[in-house]
């Protein structure tokens, strides 16, 4: 469990990673067709922005389409911009994680509070907006292959400890 903001180093991420982080990932990109000799009549740009807050993205978003358009303009192109899997941002409760640690404490399962941001995109933060909440996330081990690789499956061994502790976090809260 970890606080979302932080200045730590996340490694890969390129370094410290403060509160105005921002990150623009290009993931996919599609120009004309499969043809010789004639200019592309359409194109895509998927673009993938993270930041740690709500404020910062909406920043980003502008900067964004600004530079988007700003360049559509300038080489007399059309363009539309669209949206898709927009997730708020995320902060643990306090509370909220003490309940999970006593939880996971108990259960004996371990646990780690590096205090890193999580850069993945989740749309947990919405919980946020109504209850106090914390998002856990159940790790498989340094050796097992990433989430989101083919060579992935979930180890079934960590189900049994994951409703342990739940149900613990269940019994707490409503005694």
């Amino acid at each position: 469990m970890s606080q979302c903001l932080g200045d730590k180093d996340l490694g890969g991420a390129g370094g410290p990673v403060g509160p105005d982080y921002s990150l623009v990932t290009l993931t996919h990109a599609v120009v004309g067709g499969q043809t010789f000799g004639v200019a592309p009549g359409s194109g895509e740009v998927w673009v993938t922005l993270r930041t740690l807050t709500d404020d910062v993205m909406g920043t980003l978003v502008d900067r964004a389409e600004s530079v988007a358009r700003r360049a559509a303009s300038e080489h007399g192109l059309g363009i539309t911009i669209e949206f898709a899997d927009v997730f708020r941002h995320c902060d643990n409760a306090p509370g909220a994680v003490d309940v999970l640690a006593r939880s996971l404490d108990a259960e004996g399962v371990p646990r780690t509070e590096d205090g890193l941001p999580m850069l993945a995109s989740e749309d947990f933060g919405l919980f946020g907006d109504i209850a106090e909440a914390a998002m856990v996330h159940v790790g498989a081990g340094v050796d097992h292959p990433p989430l989101h690789r083919p060579e992935y499956d979930f180890p079934d061994a960590l189900i049994e400890p994951v409703l342990r502790v739940f149900r613990r976090v269940v019994d707490d809260l409503l005694g």
